[in-house]
């Protein structure tokens, strides 16, 4: 079966230097597997020499916009198989920021021919957090290139929901999901993401087939199980 690897060390946002030595194993990985793709998170993940085990939002700014493109030019030509970014969940927005972010999203996969790892998850959490439309922010993205969806759980705080994978897929990503399949019209390779409070295998491959009655009943075919 195919396998597709999923990063969290590239660090797109950042100014400091790739080190080659991860790009050469993790390109050895990737022809040992043939993966069909790798991806990883529109972010910066560290600094200097630090690894901040958390996803801070890049800056949304010309400058910041060309770093980004440049790094991942860089990293296709070095892992040589399609690269997909993903958008991440954030909890407070930068006074620097100058660009929208599906602009910016849309402009890094024009500049540098990458695809989008769609993570419906972290737009419905965000458009909740910051108060924007959902759907109209979905609607604004380049979806022709969207090459695979996240669906994951999140924690309802008093004042801000939080990204968890540690809960099930809520009720309003499931409708967010279906509704977002329906208009594009297509079948779209699916993964649930749970990371902590790991359940029994069976509410695991609930939620996989959840997803597939979803996104089946959006494209009104029927799901042969």
């Amino acid at each position: 079966m195919p396998i597709v690897c999923h990063g969290l060390s590239l660090s797109l946002a950042s100014t400091r230097k790739i080190d080659p030595s991860y790009l050469e194993a993790l390109k050895q990985l990737l022809d040992e597997i043939d993966a069909p793709w790798f991806s990883d998170h529109l972010c910066l993940s560290g600094a200097h020499s630090a690894n901040y085990h958390d996803l801070i939002p890049a800056l949304r700014t010309r400058e910041s916009l060309k770093n980004v493109v440049n790094r991942v030019r860089y990293i296709q030509s070095k892992i040589a198989r399609p690269f997909a970014i993903e958008n991440i969940s954030y909890y407070a927005n930068s006074k620097h920021n100058s660009i929208e972010e599906h602009d910016f999203i849309n402009e890094i996969l024009d500049q540098s021919g990458a695809y989008l790892l769609l993570d419906i998850n972290n737009v419905y959490v965000n458009s909740k957090n910051f108060n924007f439309d959902a759907k109209k922010f979905l609607r604004n993205l380049n979806n022709d290139r969207v090459i695979q969806i996240h669906l994951a759980g999140h924690f309802k705080g008093k004042d801000y929901i939080i990204d968890t994978h540690g809960e099930e897929v809520s009720q309003d990503v499931w409708e967010l999901y279906k509704w977002y399949i329906g208009e594009q019209g297509r079948p779209i390779t699916t993964m649930i993401e749970w990371d902590q409070n790991v359940p029994d295998f069976s509410v695991l491959l609930n939620e996989v087939n959840r997803a597939k009655d979803a996104a089946t009943s959006a494209l009104g075919v029927k799901h042969a199980s």
